[in-house]
């Protein structure tokens, strides 16, 4: 559900004065991917801005967008304002991809994101654990 068509979809359906809220987590090594999400929501709406909710081992990101200027200096709620604003380069944007319907790798992503948690349950809890 997360490609240009459905995003345009949300959009159809917004108040003029709506914005979009998405979460997404990624391991680290995954930035392309973040990156390519943002594009995606660029793709769509005026304004977009992610924010890295909890650095650590896994990314969790949350992105909004609007076709309207937010208002961020009216924002007082402490986890945003001390969350960490993300940005690309130019290059990183322009290698990242537009996720549509017909071209959308989010199951990489997934999978990706299930490799990395698995590899640290067994660094973390032993393969003896499991097989057991």
């Amino acid at each position: 559900l997360l490609s240009i068509e459905c995003l345009q979809e949300a959009k159809r359906i917004m108040t003029p004065d709506g914005f979009l809220a998405l979460s997404f987590t990624a391991v680290p090594e995954s930035r392309r991917e973040v990156v390519s999400v943002a594009k995606t929501l660029s793709a769509a709406f005026r304004e977009v801005r992610a924010f890295e909710i909890e650095p650590g081992r896994v990314l969790s990101i949350l992105f909004f967008a609007a076709d309207r200027n937010l208002p961020w200096e009216s924002i007082e709620s402490p986890w945003l304002v001390e969350s960490h604003r993300l940005g690309w380069s130019v290059a990183e944007i322009e290698a990242a991809t537009v996720l549509r319907d017909d071209l959308n790798p989010a199951e990489l992503f997934q999978i990706r994101k299930a490799e990395r948690f698995r590899e640290e349950l067994l660094t973390g809890l032993g393969p003896s654990l499991l097989l057991e």
